[in-house]
């Protein structure tokens, strides 16, 4: 058995303790290595970072653009954990080892919209991340557009995966009222509910909002939004609800903000937002978080009929199409009442069989046995009959009529009266 000794091989374990190796040559970044030793992925892996590290030239590469765009003012200029999503998934797409070696060697100016189309797929099972993903290479390559260093958005115009997820949770009024059951009036989980349910700040802006920030008369607060400050401060001012004055005059405010920590100090905006869902759990609402509460109130003053303008002044969003994902669905749900109520002013007769009258002859149809002597139902049969229904009967009938006195006359003599005459035709029925 032949033994292969690797050089700049470093490795690690992450948090789930999981072992991850790394190519590390002194002066130069370390590339992750996939796949485990001996396997062909860890060996395509290891030869492309080797053929890097001895001077392979980079120049041009997808890689060598990524690095310029982190260098950029562009990409200075957002957020750190921006930044740090960026970077995550271009990196991920530069250590990927194809038939060529690593995609990061690869001059940028041959991704093609196939190429960028099977990263994509790639991740097809997460459709957000895909989308991401495309997101990332799309803005890379429109930055490169801008700077003059190509002319191609290989990205541009492919269509995002369908199926994705809304996002986060939206609270419901349900899922508030249960909220505040369980934490009343007084409470800090109550308060920190409270500030970003009706100032619809995010959680950034509501660990820093404080009694230095309200006005004279406590009616509103103005601050400066924490996201993209390093673009340029954007300064808000919004009123501060009834609501949500009388739950700040009932609770115990900080000195410095009017959410703090046990020790008295701010909190920070990831530590607040994993106690603010350890209060949601508490409550029986896993499902809900910080980022939630802004959603309902978008919804809530969508529905009350805020225009988009509007959403953009209460929210602080810089572009409106945020802002026309509420006002489209709340104008959806009002249109799709005010259509119903519509039709419901609609009166549809409704659709019942006339009723049979009764008659003589609907009777007779439905129930007459031939022979008086056997019709249990019309015993009054002969007396009721229609003239035309029967005329033959009838002749038949005055003849043996005739023929019947004639015996009787011959018997007892002629008949005396119309009484007589009466009962011989009784007799005769």
């Amino acid at each position: 058995m032949t033994l292969v000794r690797f050089q700049y091989i470093t490795k690690d374990r992450d948090r789930h303790g999981n072992l991850r190796f790394y190519f590390r040559r002194p002066g130069r970044p370390k590339i992750r290595l996939r796949g485990l030793p001996g396997s062909e992925e860890f060996l395509a892996a290891y030869k492309a970072a080797l053929a890097e590290s001895q001077g392979v030239k980079s120049e041009k590469s997808f890689e060598w653009l990524c690095n310029r765009y982190y260098k950029s003012t562009r990409f200075g200029s957002l957020d750190d954990s921006t930044q740090r999503r960026k970077q995550t998934v271009l990196n991920e797409i530069c250590n990927m080892v194809g038939d060529s070696g690593r995609l990061g060697l690869a001059p940028f100016a041959s991704l093609k919209k196939v190429h960028v189309r099977k990263l994509r797929d790639m991740k097809a099972d997460t459709p957000e991340a895909a989308n991401f993903r495309l997101k990332q290479i799309s803005a890379l390559f429109n930055w490169a557009i801008k700077n003059d260093l190509t002319t191609v958005n290989s990205a541009e115009k492919l269509e995002k995966l369908g199926g994705g997820s809304e996002g986060f949770y939206t609270w419901t009024e349900d899922d508030v009222e249960t909220f505040e059951a369980c934490w009343p009036v007084g409470s800090k989980p109550r308060l920190a509910m409270s500030v970003m349910l009706y100032l619809g700040v995010r959680r950034s802006d509501a660990v820093l909002i404080g009694k230095k920030h309200e006005s004279k008369d406590g009616l509103s607060v103005t601050f400066g939004q924490f996201k993209g400050r390093k673009k340029g401060v954007k300064v808000l001012t919004l009123p501060i609800l009834p609501p949500l004055r009388a739950i700040l005059d009932a609770s115990a405010l900080g000195r410095e903000t009017w959410l703090e920590t046990a020790f008295g100090k701010p909190h920070s905006s990831k530590g607040f937002g994993n106690t603010f869902k350890d209060w949601c759990v508490e409550a029986g609402l896993p499902q809900c978080s910080c980022h939630g509460l802004r959603k309902i109130g978008a919804v809530r003053a969508a529905e009350a009929g805020a225009s988009e303008h509007e959403l953009m002044a209460m929210f602080g969003w810089d572009d409106a199409k945020m802002a026309r994902v509420y006002t489209r669905k709340a104008a959806q749900k009002k249109l799709a009442a005010s259509g119903a109520a519509k039709l419901s002013q609609i009166i549809v007769p409704p659709s019942v069989p006339p009723k049979k009258e009764d008659s003589e002859i609907n009777e007779l149809e439905g129930g007459w046995c031939p022979g008086a002597e056997l019709n249990h139902r019309h015993r009054d049969f002969q007396s009721r009959a229609l003239p035309t229904e029967l005329p033959g009967r009838q002749a038949r009938d005055r003849k043996a009529a005739r023929k019947a006195r004639g015996v009787i006359e011959a018997r007892s003599g002629p008949v005396q009266n119309a009484c007589d005459r009466n009962t011989c035709d009784r007799y005769l029925r």
